[in-house]
């Protein structure tokens, strides 16, 4: 399943991380907002594709 619903997740901790991983398998275009984007690199591990990390305000601006 694909969708065009693009998702902004500021946070990657353990509830930011997996809620974004979760969504992000079921086809949902994920950006999570860091501040600190090498600590966060992990958590794209357990996403698919399309999932990425950008700032928190630019992951804001980027989700619906």
């Amino acid at each position: 399943m694909s969708t065009s619903t693009k998702i902004a997740i500021i946070g990657a901790g353990k509830v930011g991380g997996s809620l974004g991983a979760t969504l992000s398998k079921a086809g949902f275009p994920v950006r999570f907002g860091v501040r600190k984007p090498d600590e966060a690199k992990k958590v794209l591990e357990a996403c698919a594709k399309d999932a990425s990390l950008s700032d928190p305000r630019e992951a804001a601006l980027w989700g619906e």
